[in-house]
C-alpha cells in the first residue's frame, strides 16, 4: 500500500497528462501547446509537461485548478470516493450503460466495489467516451513485456490482471484480482517502454477526470 503522500504525488503526475488531454478535447489544439513528457526519478513517478510560452494567466489558473482537483480526490478514502461519485453515476452524460448485466469468471475475480460497477451493464461509456468499460469482454491481461515503469505499485510481466476497459487513447484499464485499484497502461502496444498510472479505485478515476473536465471548462470560460 502506498502512503498518502506518495499516492498524492502519483495523482499529481496524472494531472499533467490527463488535464492536457482533456483540455485538447474541450478547446482544440493550441499552436504553442506541446504533448506531455514523462520521466522517472528515484522510483517515484514524475511528469513534466510543457506550458504555453510565457505562461499565460489562463494557463496558470488552469494548473491551479488541476492541483485543487488532484489534492481533493487524492485524499479520499474508498468510501468517501464512492459517496462522492454516486451522483455522477446517475447522470447519463457521465455514466451511460448499455446492454444487460454481463457474467463471467473474470468478473468474479474483481474486488466487490469494482465488480459492482463493471457488472452493471455489458458496456458503459464514461464521460462521453473518455473511458469505455467492457464488462461483457472482461478478460485476463498481462503486461506485453518487462519494460514497464509503474507509478505507485510494482508490476511483473507474468502477473495476470483483469482487463475491464479502454480509454479514448486506446490504453487498457486493468485491475489486479481482488483489489479495488485500477491501472491505465500507456504504451503497452508500442513495443517500447510502457508505464502505468494507478488510481485507488474506479470511483477515484471518475472523480479525477470529471473534476478536471469541469475545472477546464470553468477556467476556459466554456
Amino acid at each position: 500500500m502506498m502512503d498518502q503522500g506518495v499516492a498524492l504525488a502519483v495523482l499529481l503526475g496524472v494531472a499533467g497528462l490527463y488535464a492536457w488531454h482533456h483540455a485538447k478535447r474541450l478547446r482544440g489544439p493550441r499552436r504553442e501547446e506541446s504533448a506531455p513528457r514523462n520521466k522517472a526519478s528515484g522510483g517515484r513517478g514524475e511528469v513534466t509537461y510543457l506550458r504555453d510560452r510565457g505562461g499565460s494567466a489562463r494557463e496558470r489558473a488552469r494548473q491551479e485548478a488541476i492541483a485543487r482537483v488532484m489534492e481533493r480526490v487524492g485524499r479520499m478514502s474508498l468510501e468517501e470516493a464512492r459517496c462522492a461519485a454516486e451522483p455522477l453515476l446517475r447522470e447519463p452524460r457521465v455514466w451511460r450503460p448499455s446492454g444487460g448485466p454481463p457474467s463471467g469468471a473474470e468478473l468474479a475475480r474483481l474486488a466487490p466495489g469494482l465488480r459492482a460497477l463493471v457488472a452493471q451493464a455489458a458496456a458503459v461509456d464514461v464521460l462521453g467516451g473518455a473511458l469505455r468499460i467492457d464488462g461483457a469482454r472482461a478478460a485476463e491481461w498481462r503486461m506485453p513485456h518487462a519494460d514497464v515503469l509503474s507509478f505507485g505499485a510494482g508490476t511483473r510481466e507474468a502477473e495476470a490482471f483483469v482487463r475491464i476497459g479502454t480509454d479514448d487513447a486506446g490504453s487498457p484499464m486493468v485491475a489486479r484480482p481482488g483489489e479495488e485499484d485500477v491501472f491505465v497502461v500507456r504504451g503497452s502496444d508500442s513495443g517500447r517502454a510502457a508505464w502505468t498510472v494507478r488510481y485507488a479505485s474506479l470511483y477515484h478515476w471518475l472523480l479525477v477526470h470529471h473534476g478536471l473536465e469541469e475545472e477546464t471548462r470553468r477556467v476556459s470560460g466554456r
